[in-house]
């Protein structure tokens, strides 16, 4: 997320969603036990489901 916020500030938009979904993919796969190479969309947000996690979430 450093990443992510290094980019925010120096207003570079593509390179900002790319940490932000880089974040968020070792997130799932280190919370859910999965690999990087099978997530996708869909599968993140059923993964999401299965763990209850709050997609909506503001934290």
């Amino acid at each position: 997320m450093a990443e992510a916020k290094k980019h925010l500030d120096q207003q570079e938009e593509k390179p900002f969603y790319k940490a932000i979904s880089e974040a968020m993919l070792g997130y799932m796969t280190t919370k859910t036990g999965t690999t990087f190479y099978v997530i996708s969309k869909e599968k993140m947000m059923e993964l999401f489901a299965k763990f209850e996690l709050d997609v909506d979430s503001k934290k």
